[in-house]
């Protein structure tokens, strides 16, 4: 394990059980919400991995949205993974898949009860990072997610905006916030097409104000 992995798992092993709280308080969990759901799939069962996905909130915000939708999620963190777990207690998603894993090892996952899960190549419409590749190599992170997706499947990068507020995070987190340019190289080189930044609405600036979301299409 890296320094940096290292570093993000012990501030949400000290710090998760505060963080649902923490970004609800500050309105960002709202604002991000309220994007996902403006997003529009075309397919009736749409199959999604939320790479990543802390204590699920873009797995809820779109399962609220696409009901039909199949959510395989995971995080390195169990901790984290326990929380969405115990959300989902309540909310009783069926279609919602929650395992602990890395963007790193895309070949290992595991459910909370230890049995094993395996993820295959191209079988994913669409792929979710909300501030996840920020603690992996990001052109390593962005081809594997690349490869879990169907052709036409889109990635969409939710990352960390390279901006005071990002770095600040990245400090405290132990990550540097990656570039527009970097992260539009990462796609042209996991060979996706189609690459552009998803505009936040006013009604989202709380999200928009630390993130910046990328989509590029396979």
């Amino acid at each position: 394990m890296d320094n940096k992995n290292l570093r993000a798992r012990l501030f949400y092993r000290t710090f998760g059980f505060l963080y649902d709280k923490l970004i609800t308080v500050n309105g960002y969990k709202r604002s991000l919400t309220h994007f996902l759901q403006r997003l529009d799939f075309p397919e009736n069962y749409p199959r999604i991995l939320d790479a990543g996905c802390g204590s699920g909130l873009v797995s809820f915000a779109l399962l609220e949205k696409f009901q039909r939708a199949e959510v395989v999620a995971f995080d390195c963190n169990k901790e984290m993974v326990e929380s969405a777990f115990r959300i989902n207690r309540q909310k009783k998603y069926s279609c919602l898949e929650l395992l602990i894993g890395d963007i790193g090892k895309m070949d290992s996952f595991a459910r909370l009860d230890g049995r094993k899960y395996s993820l295959e190549e191209g079988s994913f419409d669409y792929a979710f990072a909300a501030g996840s590749l920020e603690y992996s190599d990001l052109k390593t992170g962005v081809a594997k997610l690349a490869g879990i997706l169907k052709t036409g499947g889109k990635l969409y990068d939710i990352a960390v905006r390279d901006n005071f507020m990002g770095r600040s995070v990245g400090a405290v987190q132990g990550f540097r916030p990656s570039s527009l340019l970097e992260i539009t190289d990462a796609f042209t080189q996991a060979s996706l097409r189609e690459i552009q930044e998803v505009p936040f609405s006013n009604e989202e600036r709380n999200a928009g104000r630390i993130k910046i979301v990328i989509c590029g299409t396979k």
